[in-house]
C-alpha cells in the first residue's frame, strides 16, 4: 500500500505518460513499464459523480485522485494484491479537469509480491467508466433513493427472524424455509469473513436443521481434500483425533473451535445411527494443502506397497512437491516437478487393473483422487509462468466446483451442505473471484441448475478474526478486527435498516425457480401473498441494481476494515436468500 502525499514527493522524477480522457463507456487495455506512470483526465461539473474499474493483471497498483486546482484527494488501493479490481469513485466539489495517476506499488508495499514493478511491465484494463453531470447525478441518487427505500420496505415485510444462531435451540423459525428448499439438493452457504463467529454457529444450526427435517448427509468444505478425509475418518468411525484431524486441513480459518463443535455433533449424531448408508460423511473440495493435509504421503505409501522402488527412483516429485505447494513455486524447478509428477499420473493409469491386483479397487480408486486433485493444484499453483495467466487464476474455482460434481455423481443420493466464502459460493458467473471471474457456486448453477440454492452471509457491525497483514515484520498473526457501521447506501445498510436483529430473506429471482414454492407455503401468509403478486418494479429493480457490501478474506489490514474490503454484490444474479447478523463476534481460534 502507498500513501498519497507520499507518492506525490516521487511525481517529478517518475515518467508520467501523456494524460488520456476518460468519457463514459470507455475501455483500455493499458501497460505500464518499470516506474512509469500513466495519467488519465476527467472533465466534471461541480456536483458530478465519476466511477471506474481497474482492473490489475498480475501487478498491485494504486490510483492516485488530483483535482483541478492540484490538490492530492485520495488514493485507491485495496487490498487485493495484485490481482481483481480497484474501484475508483468520487463526487466532484470543483469544476474542471480532474487528474488519476496510475502506478506499480514496490514489492515491499505489496503483501505476497515476489519483484519489484520496474522489472516486469504491468498490465491492467480500464473499464465500467461513468461521468455524470451534476442534473444527472441528482437523478440518479433520487432514483436510487426510491428503489433502496422499496427493497428495505420489501425485506422489513419479508425478513424471517432468526431465534438465534446456536445450535441445538430447535427449528421453530426455520420451518418456513421447508417449501423453499423442497426441490433443493445443494444448499451454499457463504460468510462475509473467514472468522466471524455467529456465521459458523448459525451454518452448524442449519446443518442440524438440514440434516434432521430435511434429509441431508453431506457436508462439505472449502479446505483440503485431502485433509478433511481424516475428518471424515473421525466422524464416520471415531477413527483418530478430532482437533488432530482439523488441523491437518491446513487452514487456520478452520481451526476454530465452532468447526469442532460442528465435527464433534457430526460423531455424535453418526454413533447414534446403525445403519451406514445413514450417518453423515464430511468431504473438502479445495485443491491447497495436498502435503499437510497427508494426500502426498498417501499417495508415496500406496506406490511403496504395490510398485517397490518406484518412489526412490521417481523421487523428484515426492521430495519437492511439498516445498513447491509451500511456496506456490512459480519458476523453472516448478517444470521439474511437473514433468516427475507426470510419471506418477501414468503409472496410475496404465498400471490399473495390476495395482487393484495388489491391494483393492477401492483403495485404488480413493489414491487416484489424491492424484487427481494433487494434478488440479499442479495446473493452478505450479507453473514455470513468474506469474498466473488468467486461465491459471480460473482454475482453483473451476476445480472446486468438479470436485462437488464428482461427488454428487459418485453418490447421487447426496444432499450437501457447502460451505465457502460468499465469493466463491455466488452464482453469479460474472461476479469476481480471486482476479478472475465464474467462482464456483456459478457453475454449480449451471451443473444443477435449481437443485442449487445459494445464501450469502452480511452483517451491520462487530468483530472478525482475520490474519493480519499490516503488520510489517512480515510475521502475520491473528487478530481481532472492529469493523464499524455498514455505510449508508451499501447493503449491509439496507438490511440494517429493514429489521431489527437477525434474520434471513429469500428472494424469488428470476432464475432461481423457486416463487412456486414460496406460494404453496402454507405457514406464511405474507410470502403466499407476495409470490402471487411477483415482485414491484421497483424491487425488482432493487434486487438487480449493484450494491458495495464488505467481503473479508483470511487476511485483512486495521486502516483498510471499513473501506478497503468492498466488493459489488447484485442479489438477483449473485444470492438466492440473504443471512443479515446484525452484531459479530470473532471466531474463536483453536491455536
Amino acid at each position: 500500500m502507498k500513501y498519497l502525499f507520499s507518492s506525490l514527493l516521487l511525481l517529478a522524477a517518475a515518467n508520467i505518460h501523456a494524460q488520456t480522457a476518460l468519457t463514459s463507456g470507455q475501455k483500455l487495455t493499458e501497460t505500464l513499464k518499470g516506474t512509469d506512470k500513466n495519467s488519465y483526465t476527467v472533465a466534471m461539473q461541480n456536483g458530478g459523480y465519476f466511477s471506474c474499474t481497474v482492473m490489475q493483471l498480475g501487478t498491485d497498483l494504486a490510483i492516485d485522485l488530483i483535482s483541478p486546482t492540484g490538490k492530492a484527494v485520495k488514493t485507491f488501493d485495496s487490498p487485493n494484491g495484485d490481482r481483481g479490481k480497484e474501484l475508483v469513485m468520487f463526487d466532484a466539489t470543483e469544476k474542471g479537469n480532474y487528474k488519476l495517476v496510475v502506478y506499480a506499488l514496490e514489492a515491499s508495499e505489496t503483501v505476497g509480491a515476489k519483484r519489484r514493478p520496474e522489472e516486469r511491465p504491468a498490465r491492467y484494463q480500464v473499464g465500467d467508466v461513468t461521468v455524470l453531470t451534476s442534473a444527472e447525478y441528482t437523478e440518479k441518487k433520487n432514483k436510487d433513493k426510491q428503489v433502496l427505500q422499496a427493497g428495505i420496505d420489501w425485506m422489513q415485510k419479508n425478513a424471517h427472524p432468526i431465534k438465534t444462531t446456536e445450535p441445538g435451540k430447535g427449528f421453530k423459525d426455520l420451518e418456513w424455509i421447508k417449501p423453499v428448499l423442497e426441490k433443493v439438493k445443494y444448499v451454499g452457504i457463504g460468510e462475509a469473513t473467514h472468522g466471524t463467529h455467529e456465521f459458523f454457529q448459525f451454518k452448524h444450526r442449519m446443518l442440524e436443521f438440514l440434516v434432521k427435517e430435511m434429509g441431508y448427509n453431506t457436508f462439505a468444505l472449502e479446505a483440503s481434500y485431502a485433509g478433511c478425509q481424516n475428518i471424515n475418518e473421525y466422524v464416520l468411525n471415531g477413527k483418530g483425533d478430532a482437533r488432530k484431524a482439523l488441523a491437518s486441513q491446513g487452514f487456520w480459518t478452520w481451526d476454530t473451535q465452532e468447526m469442532l463443535d460442528l465435527i464433534e455433533w457430526m460423531r455424535t449424531y453418526n454413533s447414534t445411527v446403525k445403519e451406514e448408508d445413514k450417518k453423515l460423511h464430511f468431504f473438502g473440495f479445495d485443491i491447497q494443502n495436498n502435503s499437510i493435509g497427508g494426500g502426498v504421503d498417501r499417495v508415496k505409501n500406496y506406490f511403496n506397497k504395490v510398485s517397490p522402488g518406484f518412489v526412490q527412483q521417481h523421487d523428484t516429485f515426492f521430495k519437492w512437491f511439498p516445498i513447491a505447494e509451500k511456496k506456490q513455486m512459480r519458476d523453472s524447478n516448478a517444470q521439474k516437478i511437473r514433468k516427475n509428477f507426470s510419471l506418477v499420473k501414468r503409472a496410475m493409469m496404465t498400471n490399473r487393473d495390476s495395482f487393484i491386483l495388489r491391494s483393492s479397487r477401492d483403495e485404488y480408486e480413493t489414491v487416484l483422487d489424491y492424484v487427481g486433485v494433487i494434478s488440479q493444484y499442479m495446473g493452478a499453483y505450479v507453473s514455470r509462468n513468474e506469474e498466473p495467466t488468467p486461465q491459471q487464476l480460473e482454475l482453483r474455482d473451476r476445480y472446486m466446483a468438479e470436485n462437488v460434481r464428482h461427488y454428487a455423481q459418485q453418490n447421487p443420493e447426496a444432499k450437501i451442505l457447502i460451505w465457502g466464502h460468499n465469493n466463491h459460493i455466488n452464482k453469479n458467473a460474472q461476479a469476481e473471484v480471486n482476479g478472475a471471474d465464474r467462482p464456483m457456486g456459478s457453475q454449480l448453477k449451471s451443473a444443477f441448475g435449481n437443485s442449487y440454492y445459494a445464501m450469502g452471509f452480511l452483517f451491520g457491525k462487530g468483530n472478525f478474526t482475520a490474519m493480519d497483514n499490516g503488520d510489517t515484520t512480515g510475521n502475520m498473526k491473528l487478530k481481532q478486527f472492529t469493523a464499524l457501521d455498514a455505510k449508508e447506501g451499501t447493503i449491509e445498510w439496507a438490511m440494517k435498516k429493514a429489521a431489527k436483529g437477525n434474520y434471513i430473506v429469500s428472494f424469488p429471482t428470476k432464475d432461481n425457480g423457486h416463487t412456486k414454492e414460496v406460494k404453496d407455503a402454507k405457514d406464511n401468509k405474507n410470502d403466499k401473498k407476495e409470490a402471487k403478486e411477483a415482485l414491484p418494479a421497483d424491487v425488482q429493480t432493487f434486487t438487480e441494481t449493484e450494491y458495495n457490501a464488505r467481503m473479508y478474506g483470511s487476511m485483512a489490514a486495521e486502516d483498510l476494515v471499513d473501506d478497503g474490503y468492498i466488493v459489488p454484490l447484485i442479489i438477483d444474479k449473485d444470492f438466492d436468500a440473504l443471512i443479515f447478523i446484525e452484531n459479530t463476534t470473532g471466531a474463536k481460534a483453536l491455536k
